[in-house]
Parts: structure tokens; sequence; C-alpha cells
């Protein structure tokens, strides 16, 4: 004697490649996402460190302004761009947890549609997350950095110590 699950519907479509082929697309937007802001993070370390090392040998305090006003820019326009692709992430796995919800009781409407604007009230928008503590943490630091540093030359050069 064999007990049958009453999902076993559930299970079925669970199983289903159209179901598992649609759960894999979702997973690679959020595996790209992931990889986008990893990269960018990299990128920001790499540049703001080029930076700062060509300027290390500069005593020309408006080529050490440039530097560092331009190591603030971009570690701002890569913060933004780094929100941008963390707050998509988001927006992947709120699908992901919505075919995983409705898919097994049969609910098979936008089948194999990764578009996820139904979702943007349900995810804080890109300022949201911008300010969230890692990316603040992250982000924040080397921008407090940056606005240090010109703050500090600025000083240096009305005292003209430089």
């Amino acid at each position: 004697m064999t007990i049958q699950s009453s999902n076993s519907s559930a299970d079925n479509a669970l199983e289903s490649p159209v179901f598992q082929k649609e759960i894999d697309l979702v997973q690679n937007c959020i595996t790209r996402m992931a990889q986008n802001s990893f990269f960018l993070k990299g990128w920001t370390v790499s540049l703001i460190g080029a930076a700062f090392v060509f300027s290390s040998g500069r005593l020309n305090t408006k080529v050490l302004f440039l530097i560092a006003a331009l190591a603030l820019a971009v570690t701002l326009i890569f913060w933004y761009l780094d929100a941008y692709y963390l707050r998509q992430e988001r927006l992947y796995r709120k699908l992901y947890e919505w075919l995983l919800a409705t898919r097994p009781h049969g609910n098979y409407e936008r089948v194999y549609d990764l578009d996820t604007s139904r979702f943007s009230d349900s995810v804080e928008g890109i300022c949201g997350v911008m300010w969230s503590k890692t990316l603040r943490a992250f982000y924040g630091s080397i921008s407090v950095i940056a606005v240090l540093f010109i703050l500090c030359l600025a000083v240096f050069k009305a005292s003209k110590l430089l």
C-alpha cells in the first residue's frame, strides 16, 4: 500500500522542465547581478587606490585636488551603480519567491517572464539601497576619505604648507 501525498500536483509542478528552466533563468539573473556588484567594488578599490598612489608623488595642489575630486566622483558613480545592481538582485529574488509560491498551485501566468517591474513597490528604491548598511559602510568610508583628503588640501593650501 502506497501513501500518496496530497501535494502530488504541486510536486509535479516543481519537477516540470518548464518550472526548472524558469527557476534557472531567475537564478542566473540573481548571480549576474551579484557578480556585477562584486566587480564594481573591485574596480572602485583599484581605481581609488591607483588615484591615491598616483597622487603621492605629486606636490602640485591643483593636480592633487583634481585627483581627489575624480576619486570622489568615481566613488559616487560606482556607489550608484552598485545600488542599482543590488536593487535588481532584490527584484529578481522577489520574482524567485513569487515563482516558488505560485507555480506549485498551477498558476502559469507569465511563464519565462523575467520582467521584475511588478515587484518595484516591494523593494526599496535605488537611493534607499545606496544607504543600506553594507553599501554605506563601503562607499561611505571611501567617500569620507576622499572628502577629508580634499579638505586637507584646501587647509594646507590656505596655510601655504604645500
